[in-house]
């Protein structure tokens, strides 16, 4: 009995194992989710920022080939989506795993889910089967995804702050596009498929190209009138409104023109039905409306009598071919085997064809253009993914999304757009994900 007294009394004697130290442990956890989550803000702000002020434009002047060939695969890519890249990758860092956030966000928007998947598949589709270039998949889709990913998660404050940035970057753009269009000075050169464009009076300001600056500035146009500029004091809406809508003359976007019009009306339309039905109105929104109307009709009628619309009447009037080349790709389709419009155009022969029939830059209508690239078959299935994610940014906004979207989508079927490289879709993801933000911490949005 003493051998197992005088065991148990030695056990008893040895030291303990040192504890282990759980609030420290949780404390680097937390310290470490906290570091991720404002790399991942600072980042997003970064990437935003660079989307809306280093356009493709600029990339070819300080000699990038981001949209020629030859270079790198780095230099495929915008600048802005690489930015993305990292803020989604610290993003994912918050938590257990990458793995583990991005399947908990996929689960929370099946839209997006459904959008991720159709755009794997057209992917791996582009590189196995068509053999075309696939770098523009990344920035014209992929960055989207990345930004809604990100932007979803910010804080209220951090979305309060990107919106009141894009809003400066879109004063600035506007100023500058009218400074263009009044003096003939071109901050950045207006390139077209690697050839630059001298002849062309339409500014390119921040954004680059006309078209991407007027559908971008017109759907600004639109996230203002809905309510987007709720951040901003009540006097400056308005101003601001104006500057944009006069920025669009500077663009010379027509379709842009012709679709915004209608939209605009169609919200004021809608304004009136609910204060006609009782709804109120604050006494400041009601005396700027007095004042801006009128000041607006004068200023307009001034625009008119001093020329500053010739130009873009003009336009209307003589498009180069822009109007024909729209009415040609019914032929061009005629053209082409069913097989490949099923399953992807021969490329060489669509551009044999566009020569042919005299299309200088590209078959003007994004639906058209991409099934001609991808194949029919894909491209449904992918157009069906498309409208799953704007599905899903309709509900993680406000009230209004569906107009602007609308509105990229219309353009989009006038324009090459996003058939070929272009950060249009990021942008708007941007604009509505911040502008347009839901949360409990802003006064509720109200059209100006």
């Amino acid at each position: 009995m003493s051998l197992p007294l005088a065991g148990r009394v030695r056990s008893a004697a040895r030291p303990l194992p040192p504890p282990r130290h759980r609030g420290t442990a949780t404390g680097r956890n937390v310290g470490l989710k906290a570091t991720c989550a404002a790399a991942a803000t600072t980042l997003a702000f970064l990437a935003i920022a660079a989307l809306f002020l280093i356009s493709p434009h600029l990339l070819y002047r300080w000699g990038f080939t981001y949209e020629s060939t030859g270079g790198s695969f780095a230099e495929k890519m915008h600048p802005g989506t690489w930015l993305a890249f990292a803020a989604l990758i610290f993003w994912g860092l918050r938590r257990r795993s990458p793995l583990h956030t991005v399947d908990a966000a996929l689960a929370r928007h099946g839209g997006l889910a459904v959008f991720l998947l159709t755009w794997v598949l057209l992917l791996l589709y582009t590189i196995v089967v068509r053999h075309v270039p696939f770098t523009p998949l990344i920035d014209t889709f992929a960055l989207p995804i990345a930004l809604f990913l990100v932007l979803v998660d910010l804080s209220p404050v951090a979305k309060q702050r990107l919106a009141l940035l894009l809003h400066l970057i879109m004063l600035a753009n506007a100023l500058l596009g009218l400074f263009e269009f009044e003096t003939g000075f071109r901050l950045t050169p207006y390139v077209e498929e690697g050839v630059e464009i001298t002849s062309d009076w339409r500014s390119t300001a921040l954004l680059g190209h006309p078209l991407v600056n007027a559908g971008i500035t017109g759907a600004y146009v639109l996230v203002l009138a809905v309510g987007g500029g709720r951040d901003l004091p009540a006097l400056l809406r308005p101003v601001l409104l104006v500057i944009q809508c006069a920025a669009m003359v500077a663009f010379g976007g027509r379709a842009a023109l012709v679709f915004l019009l209608p939209l605009l009306a169609f919200i004021a339309l809608a304004e009136s039905a609910r204060i006609a039905r009782g709804r109120r109105v604050k006494l400041l929104h009601a005396a700027l409306f007095a004042i801006v109307l009128p000041g607006a009709v004068a200023v307009t009628i001034g625009l008119i009598e001093a020329g500053f619309f010739d130009r873009l009447a003009d336009r209307f009037v003589e498009d180069r071919g822009s109007a024909q080349a729209r009415v040609v790709i019914l032929k061009l389709l005629q053209e082409i085997p069913l097989e490949d419009l099923i399953l992807g155009s021969d490329q060489a022969r669509v551009a044999t064809i566009q020569h042919l029939e005299g299309i200088e830059f590209g078959i003007e209508s994004f639906w058209v253009n991409f099934s001609l690239l991808y194949g029919l078959g894909i491209s449904l299935f992918f157009f069906f993914g498309l409208f799953c994610f704007c599905r899903d940014l309709v509900k993680a906004t406000r009230t209004g999304a569906w107009l602007v979207l609308a509105f990229l989508f219309a353009i989009a079927t006038t324009s090459v757009s996003l058939s070929a490289k272009t950060a249009q879709l990021g942008m708007i993801v941007a604009l509505l994900m911040t502008m347009l933000r839901k949360d409990g911490t802003c006064p509720q949005a109200r059209s100006i």
